[in-house]
């Protein structure tokens, strides 16, 4: 997890604060993407300057 952290968002690694109803389109499109794609890593609890909301 720590390596992951450190590293930048990209076509593989999308950070996401929460799941709720007002992102839920982003994250499914993410995760369509991920799995039509190589993969990735979805991590929630994390918001995009990294820090951690949990």
């Amino acid at each position: 997890m720590k390596e992951l952290l450190s590293k930048q968002e990209s076509k593989t690694l999308e950070f996401k604060r929460e799941f709720n109803n007002s992102n839920k389109e982003k994250v499914l499109q993410t995760i369509v993407a991920f799995a039509n794609g190589s993969g990735g890593n979805l991590i929630f609890g994390v918001d995009d300057n990294k820090i951690l909301t949990i």
